[in-house]
């Protein structure tokens, strides 16, 4: 009777771990913030920033099929900071986004099904 309990138990545990889905590791890709022109100028025109704290670079972003915005990107080793200018009476002004990322191609829709 008990090598049966022990083969039965075997069994399960091996059956658990082949029919059990992995959930695909989630990663921090970047982070967005939308400043106000001034602001967003500083941080672009600080010799500390350019030279000390981080890469650099900055583009004309677009944001959707119709606005495009000024961006500067604060670029680390696997994610980047991601700064969006507002201007005039931007409702987004102060908005905090993020985006993650995983490695593998399918993931994504593996993880849609949790």
């Amino acid at each position: 009777m008990m090598k049966t309990a022990t083969y039965l138990t075997l069994l399960f545990l091996v059956s658990i771990h082949v029919y059990a889905q992995e959930i695909p590791e989630v990663k921090i890709n970047h982070f967005n913030f939308v400043l106000g022109f001034d602001d967003l100028k500083a941080l672009r025109e600080s010799s500390f920033v350019r030279d000390t704290l981080a890469a650099s670079e900055t583009r004309i972003t677009k944001i959707n099929d119709q606005d495009t915005a000024y961006a500067a990107y604060l670029l680390g080793q696997s994610n980047y900071l991601e700064l969006f200018d507002a201007s005039g009476d931007d409702p987004n002004l102060g908005f905090l986004g993020i985006g993650f990322s995983v490695d593998k191609i399918g993931e994504l829709n593996t993880l849609r099904k949790f």
